[in-house]
């Protein structure tokens, strides 16, 4: 019998360290980015600071705030705008999104007599695929940069089998998508014309992207990018770096 792997209790204590910071979001469901947050990480990305005063003025809250409180109001909702803000980082910070797309699965005949399975999903039609956000009067288009190359894949025949169950038996049909997009670009020059509203952009690039059941919620396709590496797991690397020793002299 192999024996059994063990930790060193360092490593296993900064483990349980680590993980314990993050229990909400290893139980709970997909929770979408909001308005604000897109707002905050485009101003990041671009590395500028809005005027916060500003943004409390213009927010429902401040509109329905008593006027013995207003000043404080002001005052909190500003400088919790400018944490939020100054906290953010573009590297880590993912903005996550829910939609629904179509989808397609085929079964085709191989050259080498072999079966090949493909899926292939769509939103809806446009010159551009994006996600429109509105965060008092920004208009924001988070765009992911080449996911229609994600958007058509070979899959498994198991793959094949479990959506088309999912499916009740069809080809076609529809699902939830949920995506992690990593800021990397937002355009403060000018807004942008899409589907008839200038709105102002930002790229992104895909981290991760599931394809959901509608029905069970369950997983039924699931794609990581292979380059990024998660904030939780940059830190376990380094647990395991080797130190470096001073030089002798």
């Amino acid at each position: 019998m192999n024996p059994l792997f063990r930790l060193p209790s360092t490593v296993t204590a900064a483990l349980a360290a680590i993980f314990l910071c993050f229990p909400a979001q290893a139980q709970s469901s997909f929770a979408t980015s909001t308005n604000e947050d897109v707002a905050i990480a485009f101003f990041k990305t671009a590395n500028v600071k809005p005027d916060f005063m500003k943004w409390a003025k213009e927010s429902r809250e401040f509109k329905v705030a008593a006027p013995a409180r207003v000043d404080d109001f002001l005052f909190m909702e500003s400088q919790r705008l400018s944490r939020r803000w100054k906290e953010y980082d573009p590297e880590t910070s993912l903005i996550r999104v829910g939609a629904t797309v179509s989808v397609v699965l085929e079964h085709l005949a191989a050259k080498d007599g072999g079966e090949i399975f493909r899926m292939t999903m769509s939103f809806d039609k446009g010159d551009v695929t994006y996600f429109p956000y509105e965060f008092q009067d920004y208009k924001f288009a988070v765009v992911p940069q080449k996911i229609e190359t994600l958007l058509r894949q070979n899959i498994s025949r198991e793959q094949y089998d479990l959506i088309t169950t999912d499916f009740k038996g069809e080809t076609v049909g529809s699902a939830k998508m949920e995506l992690q997009l990593k800021p990397v670009q937002s355009y403060l020059q000018q807004p942008y014309m899409l589907d008839g509203v200038e709105q102002w952009m930002m790229l992104t690039d895909t981290v991760t992207l599931a394809l959901k059941s509608p029905r069970s919620g369950a997983a039924l396709w699931t794609y990581g990018a292979e380059w990024y590496v998660s904030p939780v797991t940059r830190e376990v690397q380094d647990l395991y770096k080797e130190p470096q020793l001073a030089p002798a002299f």
